[in-house]
C-alpha cells in the first residue's frame, strides 16, 4: 500500500488530523460560541483599484488572493484583539474555495463567556439595517447579501439556461484507468492525484504559500502506538541502524520520562504538553518554564472512599459539567415541564455521576409551575377557611 502522508496539503490525512485537533477544541473549551464566514468581494475597493483598464478580478486570481488574505488578518484582529465579542480563549478557522473560484472563511471562536440564548439577539440581527441610522451597514447588506427576485427579466449568478436552483457542488466518480495506466486503490497518490481539483484561484493561493487554516492556542500531535509499533523513516544507509534503535516518539518519550520526573507520573498522556514542552532535536520532553502553576500534585495525600471518586479526581472520568451547562441553558428558554422531561432523559441516558447534587441546583426550576398551583391551592383553602 502507498500512502499520502498527512504532510501534503488538502490529503485525506492531512484533513483528517485537522478535523481532530477540532475535537481536541471542543474537549477543552467546549462548544463553539460563535460560527462567522465571510466570503470574497471582488468589488472590494483594494481590488478593482489594482486593476489595468481592460483587466477583471478573474485576471488577477494573485491579487484576490492577497486582498482576501489581508482582509481576515483584519477580521481576526478585531475579534481577538479588538474584542468585539469579549474576551477569547482560542479560535480556528479553514479556508475554501467556490465552484466560480472565490475564497471563503469558516471561523469558529470560543469566548471566556459562554453566550446564552438571551444573548443572541445582541448579536445576530435578522432584519435589514435602517436606512437613515446606518446608511453604510445599510448599503452593504442589500448590495452583498440581498438579490432576486431571480427570473428572466432579473438574471442572476444562481440561474442556469433560465432556471433558478444552483446545482450541486459535489460529484461521484470511479477512476479505472488513467491513459495507459491501471490506476490501483491501494495507491493513495494516484488516486489523489487522479481525483483532485484545484481551481485557479486556489491554486494561486497555493503558489503563494499563503496558509489554509489558522489555529489559536497551538494543538500538540501525541503518538500512540503499541510496544515496538512505531513508525520510523529509514534509508539505504541508515535502515539497520533505525531498527536497532529506532527514534524516540512523544509515547515512548513521556514513558522514559516518567522514570525520572514523579509529577510526569501524575498526569495523563494528553495533559503533557500543559506542564512540558517538547525538545525536538532531543526527543525529549522539558518541564515549562512559563505556564499553568501547580499547586501539589492531583490526589496528593488525600483519601477518596470509593474507587469512582478517585478516577474522578484524575480526570478518568466525565463530570456532570456538561449536563450542568445543558440545564442552565434550558432553564432560560424552556418550561418547567419541559426542563422535567430533559432531566429524566440525562438520569436515564446521560449516566449522571451526582445526580441528587443537579436536582438540587435546579429543583425550584423544575417545579416552578407545580409550586404555583400549590399556592393557588392554598390560597384558595385559606379564603374558604376565612
Amino acid at each position: 500500500m502507498v500512502i499520502l502522508p498527512p504532510s501534503f496539503v488538502n490529503s485525506a490525512r492531512y484533513l483528517h488530523e485537522y478535523a481532530q485537533d477540532a475535537f481536541t477544541y471542543v474537549r477543552n473549551y467546549g462548544r463553539p460560541d460563535l460560527f462567522i464566514t465571510m466570503t470574497c468581494n471582488p468589488a472590494w475597493p483594494e481590488i478593482p483599484r489594482e486593476l489595468i483598464p481592460g483587466q477583471n478580478s478573474t485576471d488577477r486570481h494573485d491579487l484576490t488572493a492577497r486582498v482576501f488574505k489581508v482582509k481576515i488578518q483584519t477580521l481576526v484582529a478585531l475579534l481577538t484583539k479588538g474584542k468585539i465579542f469579549g474576551d477569547m480563549k482560542s479560535f480556528m478557522y479553514s479556508i475554501e474555495w467556490q465552484k466560480r473560484g472565490l475564497p471563503h472563511v469558516h471561523l469558529l471562536l470560543w469566548l471566556m463567556e459562554k453566550l446564552r440564548p438571551n444573548q443572541i439577539v445582541e448579536i445576530i440581527s435578522v432584519e435589514i439595517p435602517n436606512l437613515e441610522t446606518d446608511r453604510k451597514l445599510y448599503d452593504t447588506v442589500t448590495k452583498t447579501m440581498i438579490h432576486g427576485p431571480c427570473g428572466a427579466l432579473n438574471p442572476s449568478p444562481c440561474m442556469k439556461e433560465g432556471n433558478v436552483p444552483k446545482s450541486s457542488d459535489q460529484a461521484i466518480f470511479n477512476i479505472r484507468q488513467q491513459g495507459n495506466v491501471n490506476i490501483d486503490p491501494r495507491d493513495e497518490v494516484q488516486t489523489f492525484r487522479a481525483g483532485r481539483y484545484v481551481s485557479s484561484n486556489e491554486a494561486t493561493w497555493r503558489i503563494l504559500g499563503l496558509p489554509l487554516h489558522e489555529r489559536h492556542p497551538t494543538v500538540i500531535h501525541l503518538a500512540v502506538h503499541l510496544p515496538n509499533g512505531e513508525r520510523i523513516y529509514f534509508t539505504e544507509n541508515n535502515f539497520r541502524e533505525r531498527m536497532a534503535t529506532p527514534p524516540k516518539t512523544t509515547l515512548t518519550a513521556f514513558f522514559q520520562h516518567c522514570q525520572n520526573d514523579a509529577f510526569a507520573k501524575t498526569l495523563l498522556y494528553v495533559d503533557v504538553p500543559r506542564y512540558y514542552t517538547r525538545n525536538v532535536s532531543l526527543k525529549e520532553w522539558k518541564r515549562r518554564v512559563q505556564g499553568t502553576h501547580v499547586n501539589g500534585w492531583p490526589v496528593d495525600g488525600q483519601e477518596f472512599e470509593t474507587f469512582r471518586q478517585v478516577c474522578e479526581k484524575l480526570g478518568l472520568l466525565e463530570d456532570d459539567n456538561h449536563w450542568d451547562a445543558t440545564m442552565e441553558e434550558a432553564v432560560l428558554c424552556r418550561s418547567p415541564s419541559q426542563i422535567r422531561e430533559l432531566f429524566a432523559i440525562l438520569i436515564c441516558t446521560c449516566g449522571l455521576f451526582n445526580p441528587l447534587q443537579l436536582w438540587d441546583k435546579y429543583k425550584v426550576a423544575l417545579s416552578e409551575d407545580i409550586l404555583h398551583r400549590f399556592e393557588k391551592i392554598d390560597q384558595v383553602s385559606t379564603m374558604i377557611y376565612a
